[in-house]
């Protein structure tokens, strides 16, 4: 008799559609809410991509990435004409990081997790 083989609740590539998602919606005017995605794990040391929509045009926000130890940066930047936003960021440590872009005030208008990994 043959055992079933387990079926992963989700694979590595799969992730990333599912956090786009996730975090796609509509505001409580019934715009496009902010979201932001990008991969759930990243190599340590190297360049991971993060996007957004649906952020208000040509509005300085800041990007904030929070590293495992507590430690923060964080760096300004200006949404594109469509809404859009892309940013990159270089872990350079082992864990679990949080990027997060603030509006003008410092209220959270995305955020997503992403660990890092040695490989």
């Amino acid at each position: 008799m043959r055992r079933a083989q387990p079926t992963p609740l989700w694979s590595f590539t799969s992730r990333w559609p599912l956090a786009l998602l996730l975090t796609f919606g509509l505001g409580a005017s019934g715009t496009m809410a902010a979201n932001l995605a990008g991969p759930s794990l990243a190599p340590t040391a190297q360049e991971a991509q993060f996007s957004g929509l649906g952020f208000k045009p040509n509005s300085k926000v800041t990007v904030t990435v929070v590293r495992p130890d507590g430690l923060s940066s964080s760096a300004e930047a200006v949404v594109a004409a469509d809404g859009s936003l892309t940013y990159r960021v270089t872990p350079a440590m082992q864990g679990m990081h949080q990027v997060s872009v603030l509006n003008a005030k410092g209220k959270a208008l995305a955020q997503v997790n992403f660990i890092a990994n040695g490989q």
